[in-house]
């Protein structure tokens, strides 16, 4: 009967999401006992228990088990839900993944009526909050703060009916580290299950003796960061830190590779610390921190003009001015140069010719030269090489490879070249007095200077006419000529009929027939089509530009689609747009 109350008000949250956002979201329903007399409530649901439909489970289920486990209660035994029931998400403009992030405070307020009433429908006699988010919720106070709140006993009223909560500290119940507080809250929640057995109410003055004392809240204290040992280069999870000395703009390619590294590396099993210098926020003390038990270091930064670029050049003074060097001994670096116009093997040779002073060592590197974020992103030949680099990286970090030794190494004396005293003399040609004939001219020939530089201005012109005809020529064309000239086709055997639907310009609106390796494509509107694509004709330009994919419209909501999305996932592959 509770379940099926449970379900239908769930029904009605969907329901009501999807009218008001007009997005699809996967709610995650509480699971449990439906008369349990626990119940426990979480923040919002992660990627795991999104992925499977139910509340703690995954990577935090082993802990919450054995912390039941230790109440002499089992799953079955008690009620789970989050105050947020799905997964908040936000899409990354640079690569276009999906992203979980913190619930906004509309989204908590709108869920806030939905876990009133399924508390109402569970009523249990004890509700326990894991984490800050959950019982300011609950509780209706963003003042309380979980350290000084935490194993305090609270009374909640909800629809006329007195409820017992109990705030936890959510690591208490996942951080191993923390056993003397998770023995103190199992002890306090025994205590509380003990007395609600009895069906009676707890009164105002019992409340005082089931509080978890404060001192058992502790702190971790900061350890000052240690010269690396034997012990930690053979500990078998690398350790890596991504540092970004770009300037952080959307179209940098050297995001998209450095995201591609960590992607890899992540799946290598390899813990990963990330600095993005352009941000100017990092502690250079933490990062001396992480340095010191660390085996690798993957730095990527982007020649705009010329060198390693201004945040980078400040960081590596910083480490040379105020690290300890034996913090950099033997650590493995992957220098990522990637440049818009040249000069990439210059900036990685003083990259790593800086790196070699402070005591570190070479272990591979990727110079490329690529203009546009998007060069890369399409291009899985490229990307397929970052990962093969990137697994070079890990092998040689992971093995603690034996390095050759070298001048620089070897020798960390930097030597000051005195400077040879030079006389102050001037040019003829500069030193002669107002008024007086300079005897030599300043260009030799210079009917025949002035002959070239006519011509130079000539030749400029015309390259720059002829650009200008070739643009012309290309805004001539319709959109439904473009789409036929940057079709390439598919191997595989596909036949749809695409409508595309221009929103703020319906007469540009077109229809596209696709049949494997031909194409028909004519202005007009059909009933009969596969699927419906709308977007305004500033996101179509972007698509033909090939400045963003159509997958990528989609993710970011620029296209709206309706029809069968198999088709959408496949359209970027059968055109080449220039």
């Amino acid at each position: 009967m509770k379940k099926s109350r449970i379900v239908e008000l769930y029904k009605d949250c969907s329901a009501l999401i999807t009218e008001q956002t007009q997005e699809i979201h996967n709610l995650v329903l509480g699971d449990g006992n439906f008369n349990a007399d626990v119940m426990f409530i979480g923040d919002m649901p992660s990627t795991e228990e999104e992925a499977l439909g139910s509340p703690f489970v995954g990577k935090t289920a082993k802990t919450f088990n054995s912390c039941l486990e230790a109440l002499g209660l089992k799953k079955e035994d008690v009620y789970r839900t989050h105050i947020v029931k799905y997964r908040p998400y936000k899409i990354n403009e640079r690569s276009g993944r999906i992203l979980s992030r913190s619930p906004k405070k509309e989204e908590i307020d709108f869920f806030l009526t939905y876990l009133q009433s399924e508390i109402n429908v569970i009523a249990p006699k004890i509700i326990v909050t894991l984490g800050t988010l959950p019982l300011r919720a609950l509780m209706e106070d963003n003042n309380l703060q979980i350290k000084s709140e935490h194993g305090k006993v609270r009374k909640k009223f909800i629809n006329d009916r007195a409820y017992t909560v109990l705030p936890i500290s959510q690591p208490n119940l996942t951080n191993n580290d923390e056993e003397d507080t998770v023995d103190e809250d199992i002890e306090v929640l025994k205590k509380l299950i003990a007395y609600v057995g009895t069906d009676k109410e707890l009164p105002e003055e019992e409340l005082e003796k089931y509080v978890i004392e404060p001192k058992k809240v502790k702190m971790k204290p900061q350890k000052m960061p240690a010269p690396k040992g034997e012990d930690e280069k053979k500990n078998s999870k690398l350790k890596t830190i991504l540092i970004y000395g770009g300037d952080g703009y959307a179209d940098d390619p050297t995001l998209v590779a450095l995201d591609r590294i960590g992607n890899v590396l992540a799946e290598l099993n390899t813990r990963i610390i990330r600095f993005d210098l352009y941000k100017e926020d990092y502690n250079l003390q933490d990062f001396l921190t992480h340095l010191s038990d660390a085996q690798a270091v993957v730095i990527a930064t982007t020649v705009e003009w010329f060198g390693i670029g201004g945040h980078l050049q400040l960081f590596l003074d910083k480490c040379w001015k105020y690290g300890n060097r034996k913090h950099f001994d033997n650590t493995f670096l992957f220098g990522v140069v990637i440049s818009k116009q040249g000069y990439e093997r210059d900036t990685y040779n003083h990259l790593i010719k800086s790196w070699e002073l402070l005591g570190g060592v070479e272990g591979t590197s990727l110079c490329t030269c690529i203009k546009k974020s998007i060069d890369l992103e399409t291009n899985q030949t490229l990307l397929a090489a970052i990962d093969k680099k990137t697994e070079e990286f890990y092998r040689i970090a992971h093995q603690n490879r034996t390095v050759m030794p070298s001048s620089i190494r070897e020798n960390k004396v930097l030597v000051e070249v005195p400077t040879q005293k030079t006389e102050h003399w001037e040019h003829e040609v500069f030193s002669h007095k107002a008024g007086e004939e300079n005897p030599e001219t300043f260009i030799p020939n210079y009917d025949a200077y002035i002959e070239k530089q006519q011509k130079d201005i000539s030749d400029i012109s015309n390259i720059f006419k002829q650009k200008l005809t070739h643009t012309i020529a290309h805004k001539a064309k319709t959109e439904p000529q473009i789409f036929n000239e940057c079709f390439v086709g598919s191997n595989d055997p596909i036949q749809c009929k695409i409508q595309w639907n221009i929103t703020d310009k319906r007469s540009k609106n077109f229809v596209m027939e696709i049949k494997t390796k031909k194409i028909n494509t004519s202005f007009g509107n059909v009933d009969d089509h596969t699927i419906i694509l709308n977007l305004e004709e500033v996101i179509l330009q972007k698509i033909i530009e090939g400045k963003m994919t159509i997958q990528r419209a989609f993710m970011t909501g620029e296209i709206k689609s309706k029809g069968d999305f198999t088709v959408l996932y496949k359209l970027d592959a059968l055109f080449k747009f220039n």
